[in-house]
């Protein structure tokens, strides 16, 4: 498959072919120009048949086979969380740039090993599903932020509203599968690390199986005056997550965000 200016579109490999990994399939094939889908991978056959059926991609059974394919230019990791770390690694080894669907790993010391692996490497190939950072309403936000345009902010409120969740969900999956997109998008918008945190757990939910709704508090590093006239640009942050059950079908995702100033 060749372009008409004669350049070969980047052809990308998505292991995972779920609700995630299916609409990145379809995003690929029709809205992102000079990109297609070249290999599906799944556990569940038919989900695989399914998106290759939709993108004209090929089935390949072995997701490691998939990333070693030389017609494979990239890697889409939308799998189960438990593998995300031994495909990105796998795509490391093989040089070829890799999107991983939050969480990069289940555990801290899995994504110390791929930041170790790519950084052996020596080029930067690992990008994380975080696409709040490229959303038209969140970076002007962040250009209001960093102008100072109403002034330094103080608190930050987040609210994060998916239609449904999966009955019996861990608690703990709230946070790295939703809260995160939080936790990220507050680091950025603010520009300070995280130095504290509490979670505050409420009762399960009954509506969503048992599943309880963690909510976050954060709070992010003061920043000490540089002018003794100055106020602190940053005193806290906060990140709520609020249950599914609670939300209009209609709503896909709707994260909002409040900060005061004063």
């Amino acid at each position: 498959m060749v372009h008409v200016n004669g350049t070969r579109p980047v052809t990308v490999g998505l292991i995972g072919a779920g609700v995630m990994g299916a609409d990145h399939a379809r995003l690929l094939s029709g809205s992102v120009a000079g990109a297609r889908v070249g290999g599906v991978c799944d556990v569940d056959e038919a989900r695989a048949r399914w998106v290759v059926a939709a993108t004209g991609a090929r089935a390949l059974s072995d997701p490691f086979r998939l990333i070693a394919d030389e017609d494979i230019d990239a890697v889409l990791v939308a799998s189960s969380d438990a593998t995300h770390e031994e495909y990105v690694l796998a795509a490391i080894a093989a040089g070829k740039p890799v999107l991983c669907e939050k969480p990069l790993a289940p555990s801290v010391e899995g994504c110390q090993r791929i930041v170790d692996a790519e950084t052996a490497y020596g080029s930067r190939l690992v990008t994380v599903g975080f696409m709040r950072r490229y959303d038209p309403g969140y970076l002007e936000l962040k250009r209001a932020l960093d102008d100072a345009v109403v002034g330094a902010p103080l608190v930050l409120h987040c609210v994060h509203r998916n239609p449904a969740n999966t009955p019996g969900q861990p608690s703990a999956a709230v946070i790295t599968n939703s809260a995160v997109h939080e936790l990220d998008v507050s680091r950025w918008l603010l520009g300070d690390e995280i130095v504290e945190a509490t979670v505050h757990t409420p009762r399960p939910a009954a509506a969503a199986a048992g599943t309880a709704d963690p909510q976050p508090l954060g709070r992010v590093a003061d920043r000490s005056p540089v002018d003794v006239h100055q106020e602190p640009r940053v005193a806290a942050v906060a990140a709520v997550t609020v249950s599914p059950s609670s939300c209009t079908p209609s709503h896909v995702c709707d994260p909002r965000f409040r900060w005061s100033d004063h």
